[in-house]
């Protein structure tokens, strides 16, 4: 790949074939985890969690922070409390890839990709319905979107299925 670069005609095919390059070797990786037993190191699990649920967390502790006010809105009680659903994927999620916890974490990672599923479906309807996604205090270009919703569902998703992974290959009780 380093040598055929030196070939590219302009700069913008060399960012195109650079581009290639990277998605090739992404291909590869994903290629290779699925032919091997599928595991996934710890810290791309932690860093996975974070980009995930880590947005969501954080504007959670921003409302939280905010909510005692005198002159907070009512749906600000509201939203916080949705947005818990982001600590608890955080705390749970770390818990089965830190502490190797899984037992007991199945019903949780059911509820958190039905609550993300649930706000998703919810979102897009009010999307279609307004004519563009607009959330309660601000308006969005879709990035909203993905990280309050989209990446946690996908990170949901990804958590029930690792911790689905586990129940079905631990030995019976």
């Amino acid at each position: 790949m380093r040598a055929e670069i030196d070939y590219a005609k302009s700069d913008a095919a060399a960012l195109g074939w650079a581009f290639g390059c990277v998605l090739a070797s992404m291909k590869e990786r994903a290629h290779a985890m699925i032919i091997s037993n599928g595991r996934i190191s710890r810290w791309v699990l932690m860093v996975e969690w974070l980009v995930c649920f880590g947005p969501l967390t954080w504007l959670w502790c921003v409302a939280v922070a905010h909510i005692s006010g005198p002159d907070a809105p009512f749906v600000l009680l509201i939203a916080t409390t949705i947005g818990s659903l982001g600590p608890l994927a955080l705390v749970t999620s770390m818990l089965a890839t830190l502490a190797g916890i899984q037992r007991g974490l199945w019903p949780i990672a059911v509820w958190l990709a039905v609550g993300y599923s649930i706000a998703a479906v919810l979102q897009l309807v009010d999307a279609i319905v307004n004519g563009g996604l607009r959330l309660q205090w601000f308006e969005s270009n879709g990035s909203t979107l993905v990280l309050l919703t989209i990446l946690p569902l996908a990170g949901s998703l990804h958590l029930l299925h690792i911790l689905g992974s586990g129940r079905k290959n631990a030995p019976a009780v």
